[in-house]
């Protein structure tokens, strides 16, 4: 039997940590990814290779779009399956922001040297409206992503509908609730035991303060004002209600308070 499985984000939600969690079960590493895993973005070709177990090979993808993408002629009959995993949004665009600036990526528009520079500076603040407004701070990627809310709400919808869509929450991953994505993997054929033991090592994975830059989720409070957070609930809150963040939001305000 084979299968085709993507496995689905808007930047900065935990992709990579899945992508290593199913890596590690079939034995391969990051390197090894553009050939097994690779990422539709960076021009790397889907069904270049396959992974296999149980007599069922796997072609797995990466992708950051907001539908599930065409797939080439030589994989697609097979079997699809798609994982999307959500993270809440302030935590998404704080890990952004980190991940363009001057700490690692150097891809900033405005330049920022580090995430606590763009707060002390104010620049923070500009690029959080233009996230509120459009849910994104790289438009040149918006044609593939669209916003985070259009690219979160479009894959809730699909899991609602679809038996082969999975959605899972990243703050759950990284609480060591792995339940969701555990019974994606197992949909698909891969073994229940083995993968939650596989989770469990990379709950434990150290931060290198750059890519890997915070696991703890709704850190976003480290560096937003609550009255940032507040205006974000108003302009957005109907969407985090539908995507069960806007009660934990209103929650980690209270406590902060």
């Amino acid at each position: 039997m084979n299968n085709v499985v993507g496995v689905y984000s808007f930047p900065k939600s935990g992709n990579t940590l899945v992508r290593k969690i199913i890596g590690e079960y079939f034995g391969i590493n990051v390197k090894q990814f553009p050939r097994f895993i690779p990422d539709v973005h960076s021009a790397q070709k889907i069904g270049e290779g396959f992974l296999e177990t149980n007599q069922r090979k796997y072609y797995f993808y990466k992708s950051h779009t907001y539908y599930p993408i065409k797939l080439p002629e030589k994989v697609a009959s097979f079997s699809r399956f798609y994982i999307y995993i959500v993270r809440n949004p302030l935590d998404v665009f704080c890990s952004y922001i980190n991940y363009v600036s001057g700490n690692l990526g150097k891809k900033a528009d405005i330049p920022v040297s580090s995430i606590e520079g763009a707060v002390e500076s104010g620049t923070l603040d500009v690029y959080l409206k233009s996230f509120f407004l459009f849910g994104q701070i790289q438009p040149h990627f918006f044609s593939k992503t669209s916003s985070w809310y259009e690219n979160a709400e479009s894959w809730m919808d699909r899991s609602e509908k679809l038996d082969n869509v999975f959605f899972v929450y990243y703050e759950d991953l990284v609480s060591g609730n792995f339940d969701s994505l555990v019974s994606a993997l197992v949909s698909i054929g891969l073994d229940e035991g083995k993968v939650r033991r596989i989770c469990n090592i990379f709950i434990n994975e150290p931060l290198d303060g750059k890519f890997i830059f915070k696991k703890t989720p709704y850190s976003f409070l480290d560096y937003l004002t609550h009255r940032q957070v507040e205006e974000f609930l108003v302009v957005r809150g109907e969407i985090l209600r539908k995507l069960n963040y806007l009660d934990i939001y209103k929650s980690m305000l209270r406590r902060k308070s």
